[in-house]
């Protein structure tokens, strides 16, 4: 759908019954309507168009918030008592993410206990060699 011509303040707009039967109207068309928002928190616009949504998605670049900001969107969307139905991540570059590797180690059942140095020092006893 076009935006039309630009505007100084589109919250009168989105606040407009207007904006409500519009949504009316393409909610008794699509299954799914998906409007794009400037991002949470920059704008006022994004809560706005939230309360009259089913849901809100949240579309994030990869590791660039942080848990504190994640957390401040979350509040601003739940202050509209829309819940947040998912988040997409965007921007993730697969061949470094598929070349992290993550381990988890319990140890063996002789080094249960011990401290992170003494397991160390066990480790490396056990094969030949001194640390």
């Amino acid at each position: 759908m076009p935006a039309g011509a630009v505007i100084q303040s589109p919250l009168p707009l989105l606040t407009s019954p207007d904006f409500e039967l519009l949504m009316d109207h393409l909610e008794g068309i699509f299954d799914f309507v998906i409007v794009d928002t400037p991002p949470v928190g920059i704008v006022i616009d994004a809560a706005e168009i939230a309360k009259r949504c089913d849901g809100s998605l949240l579309v994030l670049e990869y590791n660039k918030q942080t848990k504190g900001a994640l957390r401040y969107m979350h509040r601003l969307l739940e202050q509209t008592q829309t819940p947040v139905i998912g988040c997409v991540i965007n921007k993730v570059v697969m061949k470094k993410l598929s070349q992290k590797r993550y381990y988890y180690h319990y140890g063996s059942y002789d080094s249960y206990g011990k401290s992170d140095r003494a397991k160390k020092r066990s480790f490396f006893k056990s094969k030949g060699q001194s640390k």
